[in-house]
């Protein structure tokens, strides 16, 4: 008899928290548990496309792109179709199948089709909701019906933070009778264990040249043996302090006003002979309107943005400070990320951000002026510096094990 299979489903694989979890998922559940087969289906195109490829059992459409448009409605039919056609022969294979998606588009056409498919268990992501309120009433409406639509044909709800658990429970029906919280991961465990390690037993004045233990990781996830090995180094100087960011440059992550938020807080630490830059790693279709709008505040020698990058921590590890504007969220990766580099955090209060930070300590969307405030602060009156406890809920193993743990008990569950 043929193992349990499992079928992953996204669209296109940008450098994001979602596609960076589902990926490290994939591989981690691929290496380390041999009774479950587990399949991906993708886009071709993304950063992380070509890390995709190196998986196993993996089907590359290169019809399924990010992209929702009423005029790719023969493009979406040939998906939706060559969709069925897979899970139909997967299922031939298995006679215990379930059909996970990711992302709305995926979601949604991936679910339909394991329903024309005939099969019964059917497990939905969210990484956020598709609907927010910064949306036009009717573009909100049509995410929520379509949302609602799939809810009614889905077996389960995976969330990956307390505000999505919440908000589902309260708009759609029997949501909370099916869903559960799991982290989307994209960091190791033992990692970061032995960063903190080495940050409490650490000589009190930086040593130049000092290297952190490396431990050996997968290709997919965050390069974190790369980056631990680089974190030790000489004292900053206190006259020039480095802040960043890490997002797509796209408008939900809201980088105008982190930049007006910015540039207030570096007119004002001018006064006090601090020099502040901003560093912005990512990239995205704002990429040009963004490098001119820096133009026209005078800040391009103050702000870089770097681009896409596989090692974002290279990045971070230099900065004093992370800032965090985005309008909506799931639980965004890059902030557990950068909580083990124990910088100072000022982000507003969305979507699981305070899963990971005390309300206290966060601002309202469109505060820009308190998030500026905070950061200045943080610059005239440094805090006593404070290392992590990350939760291991946050790491690729523990997300592994809650995976297969929930696909044991669907999979076992007496079908109706």
């Amino acid at each position: 008899m043929a193992k349990p299979a499992v079928l992953h489903i996204i669209t296109r694989l940008d450098l994001g928290g979602a596609q960076k979890s589902v990926l490290a998922l994939i591989q981690h559940l691929q290496q380390n548990y041999p009774d479950f087969e587990i399949y991906l289906i993708t886009g071709t195109t993304g950063e992380l496309a070509a890390q995709a490829q190196k998986l196993q059992n993996v089907y590359l459409l290169d019809t399924l792109v990010w992209e929702i448009k009423p005029t790719n409605f023969i493009l979406e039919l040939k998906n939706f179709i060559n969709l069925i056609k897979i899970m139909r022969k997967l299922k031939a294979k298995h006679e215990k199948i379930i059909v996970h998606t990711h992302t709305i588009k995926a979601g949604t056409l991936g679910r339909w089709a394991a329903l024309f498919a005939g099969i019964k268990t059917r497990v939905h992501t969210i990484h956020g909701f598709a609907f927010h309120l910064y949306q036009n009433k009717l573009v909100w409406l049509i995410f929520y019906l379509v949302e609602l639509f799939n809810s009614l044909i889905t077996t389960h709800f995976i969330c990956v933070s307390s505000q999505d658990l919440s908000s589902g429970s309260e708009i759609f029906p029997r949501f909370a009778k099916k869903a559960s919280i799991i982290r989307a991961a994209t960091t190791y465990f033992a990692t970061f264990k032995s960063f903190q390690n080495s940050q409490k037993s650490a000589h009190p004045e930086p040593v130049e040249g000092r290297r952190t233990q490396s431990i050996h990781l997968s290709s997919i996830g965050t390069h974190h043996e790369r980056v631990m090995s680089e974190l030790s180094g000489p004292e900053r100087d206190r006259s020039e302090v480095k802040i960043g960011t890490i997002a797509s440059l796209k408008p939900g992550k809201n980088l105008f006003e982190l930049i007006k938020a910015f540039k207030f807080a570096q007119n004002q630490l001018k006064k006090h002979y601090i020099a502040l830059k901003l560093e912005i790693v990512g990239d995205g279709p704002l990429h040009p309107a963004l490098q001119t709008y820096l133009e026209q505040q005078n800040l391009a020698s103050s702000v870089k943005i770097t681009g896409w990058t596989p090692d974002p921590l290279l990045y971070a590890q230099k900065w004093q400070g992370f800032m965090f504007t985005s309008l909506w969220e799931g639980l965004p990766c890059a902030l557990v990320e950068v909580q083990a580099l124990n910088l100072p955090i000022f982000a507003y209060q969305v979507g699981g951000l305070a899963d990971l930070i005390d309300q206290s300590r966060l601002t309202y969307p469109g505060k820009w002026l308190d998030l500026a405030q905070a950061l200045i602060k943080s610059q005239i009156n440094p805090p006593k510096k404070q290392i992590t406890s990350l939760k291991p809920d946050f790491y690729i193993p523990k997300m592994a094990d809650q995976h297969i743990n929930l696909y044991k008990k669907l999979l076992n569950k007496p079908q109706k």
